[in-house]
């Protein structure tokens, strides 16, 4: 059974910035290339607490569907899906996502016709996220998530034209198949534009003593805890001269973070531990909390320097 994720392929981009994180974390991906994302189809929408129980080639049992904090198994449909259907297992609450919104989820991929899975966010601990109209995953994904809504789970059912028609991406898909999800969405953040980037006074910062973190928005969402992982946007700045070296808000997006220890460098994971779910910290790192006496030739910034950032927390999950 193929592990990859085969809902998307390679990084968009590789920005400077992704030099916070001491351990890599995957950027938004691009298309699989496939004529079914040209597809359109009416989805047909039901609702269900539960869902019928998936075919003996699944590989588990489905247990309680209603859990979403439980790996869920897909239910093979009584007929292979000629058009997308759109099967609520549990609702959500809060903005609905539109067009532009970064989603991030949980999932679970089989082939419709006997429950084989060939792909399992769940396996690899790594929730996936999406922007919804840039052509970053399956047609049958950016129709099945407008309008979904955090909290919820969705049995997504995709007939081959939404999926990858007559081209197969490798592993157990088979060109022609329909393929069915199980999808949980754990944060819906709304598109932003370079000109929605705030205005902050960036302090100028020389041989700072110690990090120091102002919350520049009070904030009462969930804490961030060990090991969560968070959706965020950067504004990095060098701490002398208080110049911007780099931002997600030109239009790379928000970013995801594993806040662990080793993960990131160690004023930036310092500063995000506790801090919560919509707040906006202005955060200054001495040098030896940031890069080090070395600095980062690629954000521009010189040996020994220190670092200012302005991280917005959109989601924890």
């Amino acid at each position: 059974m193929g592990r990859g994720s085969v809902v998307v392929m390679t990084p968009r981009r590789s920005f400077p910035l992704a030099a916070l994180l001491a351990v890599a974390v995957a950027t938004l991906p691009v298309a699989c290339g496939s004529s079914a994302d040209d597809a359109s189809s009416t989805a047909s929408t039901s609702s269900a607490s539960t869902a019928a129980s998936p075919s003996s080639t699944a590989s588990s049992t489905p247990g309680d569907l209603t859990d979403t904090s439980v790996r869920p198994v897909v239910s093979v449909p009584d007929a292979l899906p000629t058009e997308l259907v759109i099967t609520e297992i549990v609702p959500g609450e809060g903005r609905a996502a539109q067009t532009g919104d970064a989603v991030v989820v949980d999932y679970v991929g089989a082939r419709s016709v006997n429950g084989e899975e060939f792909d399992d966010s769940w396996e690899r601990g790594e929730p996936f996220m999406a922007v919804l109209g840039t052509r970053s995953v399956i047609a049958g994904w950016e129709q099945g998530l407008i309008g979904a809504q955090e909290g919820a789970r969705l049995q997504l059912d995709i007939p081959s034209a939404l999926a990858y028609g007559d081209q197969s991406p490798g592993g157990v898909i088979e060109p022609g198949d329909a393929l069915s999800f199980v999808v949980d969405i754990r944060a819906v953040v709304p598109a932003s534009k370079p000109d929605d980037a705030p205005e902050v006074d960036v302090p100028v910062s020389v041989g700072a003593d110690d990090l120091t973190v102002r919350d520049l928005i009070d904030a009462d969402g969930r804490a961030i805890e060990e090991g969560d992982q968070v959706l965020a946007q950067l504004m990095v700045y060098r701490g002398d001269t208080a110049e911007l070296l780099d931002s997600t808000w030109d239009g790379a997006g928000p970013v995801r973070l594993i806040v662990a220890d080793g993960e990131l460098v160690e004023g930036m994971y310092r500063a995000l531990l506790g801090a919560r779910q919509g707040a906006r910290l202005l955060v200054t790192m001495p040098f030896d909390q940031a890069f080090g006496v070395e600095g980062n030739a690629d954000l521009g910034l010189p040996p020994a320097t220190d670092v200012v950032l302005v991280i917005d927390v959109l989601a924890v999950f």
